[in-house]
């Protein structure tokens, strides 16, 4: 089955919109797009040069994302978010799994607003 974006993008430019809302939030973030074949020394050492004047580096890896509107109009999640310190040191590690229904036939309405509830849990997790 072809797996496409709404605008053909890859899902990791689509999902670099997260530093956008940090930003807009008074978090400052850069976004370090990376590819799925990047070693994680290789993306903390790519996030550190690019990002000198951080505290902390925040990792998102996505192992599921996907809308089924074939049988039942639903998004799978499964992402880990790590968060590292200036010095690389892994100091939070949290894993989202959800099934969410989007409502027979709304994927295209609701999905949106979903990927927002996704993304707001996860960065206001305490830890």
């Amino acid at each position: 089955m072809d797996v496409i974006t709404d605008n053909e993008q890859p899902l990791s430019n689509i999902m670099a919109i997260i530093c956008d809302g940090l930003n807009n939030s008074g978090i400052k973030a850069e976004k370090v797009l990376t590819k799925y074949t990047d070693s994680k020394t290789n993306i903390l050492n790519n996030m550190a040069m690019t990002s000198k004047d951080s505290d902390r580096l925040i990792v998102f890896t996505i192992l599921e994302w996907y809308t089924d509107t074939y049988r039942n109009t639903a998004l799978y999640a499964h992402l880990i978010v790590e968060v590292y310190d200036k010095d690389k040191n892994n100091i939070s590690k949290f894993e989202f799994k959800e099934e969410k229904d989007l409502g027979h036939g709304k994927a295209y309405s609701t999905g949106p607003n979903a990927f927002k509830d996704i993304i707001s849990t996860i960065l206001n997790k305490p830890e």
